[in-house]
């Protein structure tokens, strides 16, 4: 099977920290219940140009997979067949249409909208200063958070808080910490910085680059 383009939320796996949360952040800050009418609208990612969509209470992309492979090697389910004009993506569940290139060769195309954040106790938004930060709540417990920056031109940077894993580095920010161990005998850290501690963060840049987010301009 041949790849030909996938656009979907693979950035914001890559974008991992190295030092988590204990709480939602600011964590002396009201969560918001709806996102702010200034970061509503339609946007492209710099990177991949899939479309972002936020509004009052999601933000999601719309995503986009094709590929091509032969029609021997191409999968069926009792509910899809090929011969009704289906291929079966087992990872996605689904039944798509195909179009045929040549004899053996078929190109099959999936829309899909996947959610980046939406309002529950996983998925936090607060606003401080002129930054809509996001905090994501992963399985263990830890959180995570984006932030999304305004820039001048109308366009958003989307960067992830990472602060770097030295033990002065973060006692400076957050005397309040905890060392786990990892199951591969590394560890990483938690952190649980006041309003003071989390203001020094973002004085230092303590801030990795995920994308930028352009506003989609229909001419």
């Amino acid at each position: 099977m041949r790849y030909l383009l996938l656009l979907s939320i693979a950035f914001l796996f890559a974008c991992e920290p190295k030092v988590y949360f204990e709480k939602a952040q600011p964590k002396e800050l009201k969560a918001l219940t709806e996102i702010p009418t200034d970061f509503r609208g339609i946007y492209i990612f710099a990177s991949d140009s899939s479309i972002v969509r936020a509004n009052n209470d999601v933000i999601a992309i719309d995503s986009y997979f094709e590929y091509e492979t032969r029609l021997s090697n191409a999968q069926e389910s009792e509910s899809c067949k090929i011969a009704n004009g289906g291929i079966y993506l087992r990872g996605a569940k689904k039944c798509i249409p195909y179009e045929s290139i040549d004899e053996d060769i078929v190109r099959a195309k999936i829309y899909s909208i996947d959610t980046i954040f939406t309002f529950n106790k996983y998925n936090v938004a607060k606003l401080y200063k002129d930054k809509l930060f996001l905090s994501y709540r992963d399985k263990e417990g830890r959180w995570v958070v984006n932030a999304l920056t305004p820039l001048k031109s109308g366009s958003f940077l989307w960067e992830l808080i990472d602060i770097p894993d030295r033990v002065h580095t973060i006692e400076s920010i957050s005397p309040s910490y905890r060392r786990v161990m990892k199951s591969d005998s590394t560890f990483f850290y938690i952190v649980d910085p006041d309003l003071k501690g989390f203001q020094k963060i973002l004085d230092r840049e303590y801030m990795t680059y995920c994308d930028t987010l352009h506003p989609f301009i229909i001419n």
